[in-house]
């Protein structure tokens, strides 16, 4: 998620930024399941 998403969710840009900062080592859902589906594809 961009910032804009955060903040048109209803939260303030300081709580966006805060988000941001503690989440953005994470891994995106989407890339963990693309990776997930060919390491299964692989077995």
């Amino acid at each position: 998620m961009k910032k804009e998403d955060l903040i048109a969710l209803g939260i303030t840009a300081e709580q966006a930024d805060k988000f941001i900062s503690d989440y953005a080592t994470t891994i995106p859902k989407t890339s963990f399941d693309e990776v997930n589906i060919e390491k299964n594809n692989l077995n």
